[in-house]
């Protein structure tokens, strides 16, 4: 969670990804205001998502989990739940399962929703 809160202020929503195999953290992701100017997507910024699997090879992202974080600007914890763009990565990549934080005040006892593939 402190991951995610103290990330790039210059991001709307400030999330957190991490690429998980074996109780193992391979990667980990953040929302970056950048993109690449060729890109042909309505996504103004990388997403966690793609950024941590960005830094995983094929065989590392094959059977992983990734886990996906939201630190609210109040202070609190945010839906996390991947965007369609997102999902589809993630399918495409061989990652098993996405945990994603749901919308909680309780900082210290978040709550995740789960996707399996």
């Amino acid at each position: 969670l402190a991951c995610a809160a103290h990330r790039d202020k210059d991001c709307y929503y400030q999330l957190c990804a991490m690429v998980v195999k074996k109780n193992r953290v391979l990667s980990v992701g953040y929302n970056n205001p950048k993109t690449h100017p060729m890109a042909k997507t309505k996504m103004r910024q990388i997403h966690a998502e793609l950024d941590a699997i960005l830094g995983c090879t094929p065989e590392q992202l094959d059977g992983a989990e990734l886990v996906v974080v939201r630190a609210r600007r109040d202070h609190k914890i945010g839906m996390s739940k991947p965007c369609h763009a997102c999902h589809a990565v993630i399918k495409l990549v061989g990652i098993k399962r996405v945990y994603y934080t749901l919308d909680n005040p309780d900082w210290d006892n978040p709550m995740f929703g789960r996707i399996d593939f």
